[in-house]
């Protein structure tokens, strides 16, 4: 495809704005609306927080210990299980360095997929029959 369009002449492209450009834009009209708005913001949003979520210490740690732990496991099974799995099928080098990624996937989902079915078929919660129950209090 040429740069012609026929009789008229050559068109001329515009160059694609970089990272630097689009930081800049964003961040102005960020800026801009925050400051235009003063009933919402940072202000209306710890508000809001405080008002309807009651998070304690104990749950912040949790998260995070939760978080590591989550880590921890992921390089133990790509180091342990998901490396040697791949040397041993003699995969491309290309493919057994995304073979962990691939695997990691393969486990996550089957366990938030086998948490789902549980929670749908085995207890009684009606939030699946009923998502608006989920949203009272």
């Amino acid at each position: 495809m040429s740069g012609d369009t026929g009789d008229s002449g050559p068109v001329e492209v515009e160059p694609m704005p970089g990272y630097l450009y689009l930081i800049n834009r964003a961040s102005t009209v960020m800026f801009g609306a925050w400051r235009d708005c003063s009933s919402c913001g940072l202000e209306l949003s710890k508000r809001t927080l405080l008002d309807n979520a009651y998070i304690t210490f104990t749950e912040i740690a949790l998260f995070f210990f939760c978080a590591f732990l989550w880590t921890q496991v992921r390089r133990g099974l790509t180091e342990s299980l998901f490396q040697p799995l791949a040397r041993w099928c003699r995969l491309l080098p290309k493919d057994a360095a995304k073979m962990p990624e691939s695997a990691w996937k393969l486990v996550f989902y089957t366990m938030s997929w086998s948490y789902s079915t549980y929670l749908l078929f085995f207890t009684s919660y009606s939030f699946f029959h009923d998502p608006p129950l989920c949203l009272l209090q």
